[in-house]
């Protein structure tokens, strides 16, 4: 697991690039579609996040075995 966390501490910023290209996207489809927003919001989840969710997933990983 902590192979994981080092890899996605050093690739997070792929996620934040995914996150704002994602959010580009929607906000152009939604202005072409004439579909008013108010703001689009998006995160990258923060290392300690992605951490604990990496460990709870692993938990329910081996209670499945």
């Amino acid at each position: 697991m902590e192979s994981a966390v080092e890899w996605y501490t050093q690739n997070r910023y792929l996620y934040k690039q995914l996150a704002n290209k994602v959010n580009i996207i929607i906000a152009e489809l939604l202005e072409i579609n004439l579909i008013g927003i108010h703001a689009i919001f998006n995160r990258a989840k923060d290392v300690e996040s992605y951490k604990e969710k990496s460990k709870t997933l692993n938990m329910i990983i081996r209670s499945n075995k």
